[in-house]
């Protein structure tokens, strides 16, 4: 999973824990109340895997120069 798709899961997630929270708030469910613990823990990981990915670097590559025959 590269940076930017964990980005992306992120705020997707986040947009569905805000709809969630809402929800949950507006009806005292218990449905409502998981799926908002679901989605919010699901962010939370997301957010987690998008700090923790290590940040690419290119890698130093020995090339040799070819003689050219005459």
């Amino acid at each position: 999973m590269t940076r930017s798709v964990a980005l992306r899961a992120s705020i997707i997630f986040t947009l569905f824990a805000a709809v969630f929270a809402g929800i949950g708030l507006a009806s005292h469910v218990p449905v409502a109340e998981a799926l908002f613990l679901i989605a919010g823990t699901l962010c939370a990981v997301m957010l987690f895997f998008a700090a923790a990915t290590p940040v690419h670097q290119p890698v130093p590559v020995p090339v040799r120069v070819r003689r050219q025959r005459r």
